[in-house]
């Protein structure tokens, strides 16, 4: 049995940011959560951290919270994250956690204490000058961790920026560019694969060879990967009809396709799609139970 925790962003009123498939028998099972006295607006990065899964959650005004969910879901614990702004995705290295803070174009580290505290920190940032480029996911390569990014914003707003990229935090260096909207780096045979999400495809970066392979996957906004030793499988959310950043009509009014979660072979053939529910209209993240 293989099931697949997603993270579903920017939800509607009373919809769960989480949900459950089963992908031998593919129903959607919505997660509901406690009142946390706030209102949550979706969930983004989620990982493993140890036996727990944390979740990353919105708030209102770019607030980020952070759910540990124990295991067998025996307990919820949550912390407000006062150094994050708009959190996106989330990886553990060793004992702490590392969080994408969007808002300010960092990555900020989370150590838990032994008073049942979390300590923040600022773990690297991008050029601050450059202005906001839509930090969103990183993975951790050869005990180098790398983030994406979407560039600096082009005039226009995001849905024309298009000079987006995957960095080594370690060095600066720009390893793979230009990429419109990368979501989901994800490790994988020594190299990598992100999801190039503004034109549904997948680059496959080649650490050995120093070079990425494109596999068209979809026409749809692909985000959100996962992997088992035999299938990839990936998040298609629906195109936007409004910006988000800006309210304004985008150039693809229509949707292409609804939210959908895939399952393809590794040389990237879909041989699984599940239709979700027309509610869910944004899949950020995936990960494997």
């Amino acid at each position: 049995m293989t099931e697949v925790l997603m993270s579903f962003c920017n939800v509607a009123p009373d919809l769960p940011p989480l949900g459950i498939i089963d992908m031998d028998h593919p129903r959607l099972r919505y997660v509901t959560l406690p009142d946390f006295g706030r209102p949550v607006n979706g969930a983004t990065g989620i990982c493993w951290l140890d036996a727990q899964i944390a979740v990353v959650l919105q708030h209102d005004a770019g607030e980020t919270g952070l759910l540990l969910i124990a295991p067998q879901w025996r307990s919820l614990s949550y912390y407000p994250l006062r150094a994050v702004l708009d959190g996106h995705s989330a990886i553990a290295i060793g004992d702490e956690l590392f969080v994408v803070s969007t808002g300010t174009n960092s990555l900020i580290r989370l150590r838990f204490t032994t008073q049942g505290t979390i300590d923040e920190d600022l773990a690297w940032a991008s050029d601050q000058t450059l202005g906001p480029v839509h930090l969103n996911s990183l993975a951790t390569v050869h005990n180098d961790v790398l983030v994406s990014c979407f560039g600096v914003q082009h005039t226009l707003g995001w849905q024309h920026t298009r000079e987006g990229c995957v960095i080594n935090t370690r060095t600066d260096a720009i390893i793979l560019s230009p990429l419109y909207h990368p979501h989901s780096l994800m490790p994988i045979q020594g190299g990598f694969l992100v999801a190039e999400s503004g034109t549904g495809t997948l680059w496959q970066y080649h650490d050995d060879l120093h070079a990425a392979q494109l596999h068209r996957v979809v026409h749809g906004y692909l985000r959100g990967l996962q992997a088992n030793e035999d299938r990839i499988f990936a998040g298609v959310s629906r195109m936007r009809r409004t910006s988000r950043s800006r309210g304004t009509a985008t150039s693809h009014p229509g949707s292409v396709m609804d939210a959908c979660l895939l399952a393809l072979t590794p040389d990237m053939t879909v041989v699984q799609k599940i239709d979700l529910p027309k509610e869910v209209a944004e899949i950020y993240d995936l990960l494997l139970l």
